[in-house]
């Protein structure tokens, strides 16, 4: 017989298929497994960019608000930091014109000693000796003698009184670093045409409130320059009806004046004299301080959602 011819035998065959089956099932359930990993992962992927987009989106929306609100912002801002640095200014001026109140009590209690030292220093002297020596006896000299006597000394009161009120009427001078501050004023003109003037002084509100229980001083003085201003400028104009409001104002003193009516030339007339009695006040000069006027946003003064609110309104309070 021939040699056997080795053929495969269909059971092998098939059992290299069934090899094959498992390999290919093993090789594709780790490919699917691996599939669904990266499913998983791009799912989380786009959960996590479409919470970051929500978020952004958020982020942005806020933004707009804020772009929106920036001019609001601005403005309270504004507000708020005019007030604090006049504030600031106002508390600086009371504790200067605490300083000059202690000069001027000082001044008082040395002016005989000043008298003395002067050209009517033999006035005082005489004056005193009627008041010591002849004053308790005056009653017993005869009329014609207590007429001339008492007619004299009446003359040497009147020239010391002349001689008093001068060197009084000097502003007291102190020796300080000069203090800056600042008169506000705004013109609130919505429709273009000037309606309102709001002056702002750095000064506490007791000024005008409580005037009646407080000496005057120097927040009194500076105050004064400002409502001279006003009537000087409203003479000047032609402004009869001017009617100056004046009240508290975020803790000081405010001025209002209602525009409606008034000459062209007022407020430039008011600037102008504003800022010649506030540099040429002697009284300022004396206590070294340097007042000058700026101009400022009338909504810094009062905002218009604060203008509409009944308490932080200006209070009239009468006329200044």
């Amino acid at each position: 017989m021939g040699a056997t011819t080795s053929l495969r035998l269909v059971a092998d065959a098939l059992q290299e298929v069934e090899r094959w089956r498992r390999e290919e099932e093993s090789r594709h359930t780790a490919e699917l497994k691996e599939t669904d990993d990266e499913l998983r992962n791009l799912a989380n992927a786009i959960s996590n960019l479409e919470q970051q987009q929500q978020a952004l989106a958020r982020f942005r929306d806020d933004l707009l608000s804020k772009v929106a609100s920036l001019p609001r912002r601005g403005l309270d801002r504004g507000h708020q930091t005019l007030f604090t640095v006049m504030r600031e200014q106002s508390q600086a001026l009371e504790k200067r014109e605490a300083q000059v109140a202690d000069a001027t009590r000082k001044r008082l209690a040395n002016l005989e000693a000043t008298l003395r030292q002067s050209a009517v220093a033999p006035l005082v002297d005489e004056y005193r000796q009627f008041k010591v020596a002849v004053e308790p006896n005056l009653s017993s000299l005869p009329e014609s003698y207590r007429s001339v006597v008492t007619q004299h000394h009446h003359r040497i009161s009147e020239r010391l009184q002349e001689h008093v009120h001068a060197l009084l009427s000097v502003p007291v001078e102190i020796k300080a670093e000069p203090l800056r501050v600042e008169v506000v004023y705004s013109v609130d003109a919505p429709e273009g045409t000037p309606e309102l003037l709001v002056v702002v002084i750095p000064v506490s509100d007791r000024v005008h409130f409580g005037w009646v229980d407080r000496q005057d001083g120097l927040q009194t003085w500076l105050a004064a320059r400002v409502v001279q201003a006003i009537h000087e400028a409203a003479l000047g104009s032609g402004f009869s009806e001017v009617d100056p409001m004046a009240g508290g104002h975020m803790g000081l003193l405010a001025v209002e004046v209602d525009l409606v009516g008034a000459p062209g030339p007022f407020l430039t007339m008011f600037e102008d004299r504003l800022a010649v009695l506030l540099s040429g006040a002697p009284e300022l000069g004396g206590a070294a301080v340097l007042a000058t006027a700026s101009q400022v946003d009338a909504d810094f003064v009062m905002p218009p959602e604060e203008e509409a609110a009944e308490e932080q309104e200006v209070t009239h309070a009468g006329g200044a």
